[in-house]
Parts: structure tokens; sequence; C-alpha cells
């Protein structure tokens, strides 16, 4: 089985998801956890989602940052706590 990439997560059929599992501290873990992280850094470094003329991450309005949890992050991934 091919390791999944980025591209991979963004061309997903509807109703797929990545499953992303984290520790106990809410923290993503194992290849889901580092694939998750690529992704978000994709989605960050995307200047239509995230305009540049914010110094700061927090100066971002919240409702920006909602609505690529909502149309984005949550229809592509799926959170797993595995505690062990």
């Amino acid at each position: 089985m091919k390791r999944m990439k980025v591209t991979d997560v963004f061309a997903l059929e509807p109703g797929l998801k990545v499953i992303v599992e984290v520790n106990e501290n809410g923290q993503p873990i194992d290849e889901g956890g580092a694939l998750f992280d690529k992704f978000l850094a994709h989605l960050a470094g995307d200047f239509v989602l995230f305009p540049i003329g914010y110094r700061d991450w927090r100066k971002i309005p919240s409702q920006k940052k909602i609505n690529v949890y909502d149309s984005i992050i949550k229809v592509t991934t799926s959170i797993s706590i595995n505690i062990d």
C-alpha cells in the first residue's frame, strides 16, 4: 500500500476521510499525524484562504479560520483518539 501525500488528501472522493489518531494530549501521531501536519501546513500557506496581510496567526478573524475548518479540514479528516 502506498503512503498518502497531501495531494491525495485533496483528491479524496466525497465521503472518504483520512483518519488521524491522536494521543492522550490531543496531538496527532503516527503516519496520519504526519500527513495531517503537512496538510495543515499546505492550507496555512494558501494565500487565498489566509491572506499574507496578517503578521500574526491570532489576528486572522476567527470566522475565516472556522470557515476553513468547516469546509476543508472537517470534510477530509476524522480524528481518532488513541489512548494506550
